[in-house]
């Protein structure tokens, strides 16, 4: 009787059941495939071979990719006992003094606490070096590269046959940094476009070997960072419908637990890539290692299900086989057809008709029985567009203290060599911001003392965050400012939950660049606007225009032509009189703008219109000021204070004043018939002294004035183009 009284909901338990009805099918074909795969029957061959289909490997080549899958808990544990056993096996060790024994007891404990591989340098210090202790970690508890591996060997024999196509991707943790800016975009030097290439590898049908992709992988840890996934992906579709591949099938493995591009508004700007921009939507599964938020969890399977495919989640070995079968059974099975994946999106549509899902993806497909389904209240509140997740996104807050990888470089470099000179300048431009960048390249103590932040319902502001207390040498040659705010440490962001331990791992390695916030900013969170602009345009000048390029030299292009200039404009004798004659120019313009004989009221505004409304009282008033009625004595008043804030606040005071200052600007602009054409009104002459002779604006100043600039350009008419 429920099942008649809601068609919907038993419509969805037929599909339930057809589903579970399958599985056993399901599991032959696993079978089947894999008898298929060793018996090396030439059916698959001749389909790869036909260019049918195109398999596409994500993997995310993140730090955590080596690092130990173990807990701060479980390093901690065990640390102490491993440096107590091999100390009392080292003989060198034990003919210490019991302090000589516990300061180098401590020294190795913050060495291997680093994460540095330690070479064997020292005999004393061979048996105990941090590089074995990371081996041991590695051996108990394993790594994410090695579970990779180890999945994509059992996934061997069913994807050898295919054209694989491998992506590595590098995405941003926790809080997205600058450096997303300069990744994320199109390449413009030769530089960016090869490290976009090198993220790349492709193996014809029978070439497939898991030893070359650990190779492959081991290889792009020294190079640069890789771009997003997304946009790459999107592409790698295109390319693939341009190609004439049937059907694309891809596998994503993610191995950060906080990444941006996983985050559940990422994940519905790629579905709406996919939907629109790819003539091939993909058959997406995807496998995350070690332990994940239920949130993006729950995107990404979302994301599976509407392309048709799974999400598998390996937290310990026992888990991978099952993976791989699954995925071997289901994605790169040569059984698995086009109607299976199909029935799959039939599925999540119902679900998103009913509005049970956890995402607001696109209707990828739709057929008789989901187009009987009336779209629900609650589905249709989830309904959203790529302008309203675009919103939704502006919310997100880029980090910019947190230096990219091209900027680090320059932070970090300790010597003043040609190629990296201009790293000073770097600092001193951050230090505008109100950030300090100091680099520690020698081994031993830094001599810094932080305050641990205080978690309290009372505690504000700096208070829940890392602190500088005090400086002992070498860190008191700096002068730092006592209270500073640690904001990163190297690519690390600091904040109020990171432990101690985290921090002494990340400042034992050599060199070290810590970033500090200026005690006066407050909290350190958040930033103007000018200052994300100009970091912004400062990362992608130097990530994309000066990385990879020659080192800038005086005697040179470009910096010979700015210094001949330069050496020119200060050298001349006539800048005094060329100022002089511009400043006249403009006191001329405006002699006859004052009051006549024959008349009480000044020429400029008997020459109006009485249309704004305070024309007409100024008209009907005899009583104006001594500036109004005589425009020159304001003009030279400005002329004389030379200042770009005095003339805007002066433009505000009155009506008159500010048709006088800048009332013909725009009008004038309007009216040019050609781009040539010189430029004679008296306010533009005006606004052109000023801000050529005159102190300038403020940093904090120039985004805003441009910004009124531009905006004042686009609400103007644009001028006839000229004539051939």
């Amino acid at each position: 009787q429920r099942l008649a009284a809601c068609p919907a909901r038993a419509r969805l338990l037929r599909v339930r059941l057809h589903v579970r009805a399958c599985a056993p099918r399901t599991r032959s074909c696993a079978r089947v495939a894999a008898m298929a795969a060793q018996g090396s029957s030439g059916g698959g061959q001749a389909q790869a071979g036909a260019g049918g289909c195109l398999v596409i490997i994500c993997i995310e080549a993140s730090e955590s990719l080596v690092e130990p899958m173990c807990s701060t808990a479980d390093l901690q544990q065990e640390l102490v006992p491993y440096v107590l056993s091999q100390s009392l096996q080292n003989p060198a060790f034990l003919k210490l003094t019991k302090p000589e024994r516990q300061m180098r007891v401590k020294n190795l404990t913050q060495k291997m606490l680093s994460g540095e591989t330690g070479g064997v340098g020292e005999d004393e210090d061979g048996d105990i070096a941090p590089h074995r202790f990371w081996a041991h970690l590695r051996t108990k508890y394993g790594t994410r590269k090695g579970h990779l591996l180890q999945l994509l060997k059992l996934l061997e024999p069913s994807i050898r046959d295919k054209q694989v196509a491998l992506l590595r991707f590098e995405s941003e943790v926790d809080s997205p940094s600058m450096s997303l800016f300069v990744r994320a975009s199109e390449p413009c030097s030769g530089v960016t476009a090869g490290v976009a290439n090198a993220a790349r590898r492709d193996f014809a049908p029978g070439s497939f070997s898991v030893g070359v992709l650990s190779e492959w992988l081991q290889d792009s840890f020294s190079g640069r960072r890789a771009p997003p996934l997304w946009s790459r992906f999107v592409l790698e579709c295109r390319r693939a419908g341009a190609a004439g591949f049937s059907e694309v099938r891809a596998l994503v493995v993610c191995t950060a637990a906080q990444s941006i591009d996983t985050t559940p508004d990422a994940i519905g700007l790629a579905a709406h890539a996919f939907h629109h921009e790819s003539k091939v939507v993909p058959y997406i599964s995807s496998v995350s290692f070690g332990p994940q938020c239920s949130e993006r969890l729950a995107a990404m399977s979302e994301l599976c299900a509407w392309t048709g495919g799974h999400s598998f989640n390996v937290n310990d070995p026992s888990s991978l086989r099952p993976a791989a079968e699954g995925l071997s059974s289901h994605l790169f099975s040569c059984q698995t057809q086009a109607k299976d994946f199909h029935e799959r999106r039939l599925y999540y549509g119902q679900k998103q008709a009913l509005g049970t899902c956890y995402l607001p993806l696109p209707r990828l497909v739709q057929s008789d029985a989901t187009a009987a389904v009336p779209m629900s209240p609650s589905a249709s509140a989830k309904t959203r567009s790529v302008a309203d997740l675009l919103r939704s996104g502006l919310g997100n807050k880029f980090d910019g203290t947190v230096p990219s990888e091209s900027m680090l470089m320059v932070l970090s470099e300790t010597t003043l060599a040609m190629p990296r000179r201009w790293g000073r300048s770097l600092r001193c431009w951050r230090e505008h911001r109100e950030l300090r960048d100091v680099v520690f390249g020698e081994p031993g103590g830094l001599g810094l003392e932080l305050d641990e932040p205080l978690l309290g319902e009372g505690s504000m502001g700096a208070e829940r965050l890392w602190r500088l207390r005090a400086t002992h040498p070498p860190a008191s040659a700096l002068k730092m400012k006592e209270g500073s705010i640690l904001l990163s440490v190297n690519h690390a962001r600091i904040h109020e939950h990171t432990p101690r331990s985290e921090i002494a791992r990340r400042v034992a390695a050599r060199p070290v660049a810590l970033t500090f916030a200026n005690p006066l900013r407050g909290s350190g969170e958040g930033q103007a606007a000018g200052s994300s602009f100009a970091a912004v345009a400062a990362e992608i000048a130097i990530g994309e225009l000066r990385e990879g390029l020659q080192p800038l030299k005086k005697d040179g292009p470009p910096l010979s032509a700015a210094t001949a200039k330069v050496a020119a404009a200060s050298g001349n004798a006539e800048v005094g009189k060329l100022r002089k004659l511009q400043a006249a120019k403009v006191l001329d313009a405006v002699a006859s703008w004052g009051a006549s004989d024959e008349s009480v009221q000044p020429t400029w505004l008997e020459e109006l219109s009485e249309s704004p409304g305070w024309v007409g009282r100024a008209k009907a008033s005899s009583s104006l000021d001594a500036c109004s009625c005589t425009p020159s004595i304001i003009f030279r008043v400005m002329l004389f204070g030379a200042d770009v804030t005095t003339l805007a606040r002066a433009a505000s005071a009155s009506s008159a004043w500010r048709h006088l200052l800048c009332g013909g600007l725009r009008e004038h602009w309007s009216s040019l018939e050609g781009e040539g054409q010189k430029l004679k009104c008296p306010q533009y002459r005006l606004w052109k002294w000023v801000l050529r002779w005159g102190p300038g604006l403020a940093p904090r100043q120039r985004l805003g004035f441009w910004r009124w600039t531009f905006k004042a350009l686009e609400q103007t008419p644009p001028a006839p183009a000229p004539a051939p």
